[in-house]
């Protein structure tokens, strides 16, 4: 017991020296043996050239990394990052293009070397410019007897901007949908903004949209309505020279011509004002009772009557 005592006690000084130099030397053998160590998601920073559109936003990929085992574990991906420059000689137009990253594009914390990275994949166009014309869009609905007569929408043509392939595949643009409702009678302006388009750039961005409404007409025709004949000569009798039947064409509200039948109309031809014996062309005129119609015309327009001495 003594002779452990002894040893322990003897010449202390310098053996807890050197046990606090061999602590430190085993923690610098360990601290300096290498690993490698695997970064998910690291961030990669991409400049396009002008007049290159590319998906280049939130672009991630993995690395190797060698270092000490103390190192490694207080490094993230945050730590870590690529910048890549992209220009016209990467360029396949529309088309995904692979671009193989390397070390030394990446910045790093010191103490560890990047061993391996992989590679992203990108997808290029041209920027390019090209006018295409508006489609003026709606939403809701008019009263029944109304509709919209025509639509102008100022400009008529806009300018957007944008990759190659998207830009050529558009032919017009939207506006944005504007309201109808059944309150809505008469013409009216309206500043509205074009749909949004992915990727797209529209200038302007917002037009001008002329409504024109109108009341809805239709049209109808009764054929064969007999012709009356006016007349009251005390001298003369007077009557067609053949049968007198003819077509009426009439306009007006859908909902008014829905119900109308032939006995509305009553097509005339006034013969008061011949005085003399023989055949005379007459103009047919026609007297209507149904309520707001008009009647757009009649066939044939004259008929032929004959006046004889009674």
């Amino acid at each position: 017991m003594n002779i452990l005592k002894q040893l322990f006690l003897h010449d202390g000084l310098r053996k807890a020296f050197a046990l606090l130099l061999a602590l430190i030397l085993y923690y610098g053998i360990l601290s300096g043996i290498s690993e490698e160590k695997v970064f998910n998601d690291v961030p990669v920073n991409i400049t396009l050239a002008d007049g290159l559109w590319g998906n280049v936003q939130d672009i991630k990929t993995q690395i190797t990394v060698k270092g000490s085992a103390s190192t490694l574990k207080e490094l993230t991906s945050g730590d870590f990052a690529a910048k890549l420059e992209v220009n016209r000689n990467h360029l396949v137009g529309g088309n995904s293009y692979s671009v193989e990253l390397k070390p030394s594009m990446f910045t790093h914390p010191r103490g560890v070397k990047i061993k391996k990275c992989g590679s992203i994949n990108l997808t290029l166009d041209t920027i390019i410019k090209r006018q295409i014309p508006v489609e003026v869009k709606y939403t809701g609905s008019l009263n029944k007897n109304y509709s919209i007569t025509s639509s102008t929408a100022t400009p008529a043509f806009v300018t957007v901007e944008g990759p190659e392939n998207l830009v050529n595949a558009m032919t017009h643009i939207d506006t944005s949908k504007i309201p109808l409702s059944e309150t809505v009678f008469d013409s009216f302006d309206f500043n509205t903004k074009l749909a949004p388009q992915s990727e797209i750039k529209i200038v302007p961005k917002e037009i001008l949209v002329k409504t024109s409404i109108a009341r809805k007409f239709g049209e109808r025709t009764f054929k064969g309505i007999p012709v009356l004949l006016l007349a009251n000569s005390s001298k003369l009798d007077i009557s067609f020279v053949n049968a007198a039947t003819v077509d009426v064409v009439v306009s007006g509200p859908p909902y008014n011509l829905a119900g109308l039948m032939p006995e509305h109309f009553k097509p005339y031809v006034d013969a008061s004002k011949i005085t003399s014996q023989g055949t005379k062309l007459l103009a047919v005129d026609c007297f209507s009772e149904a309520e707001g119609v008009t009647v757009k015309s009649v066939f044939p327009q004259k008929i032929e009557v004959k006046a004889t001495e009674k």
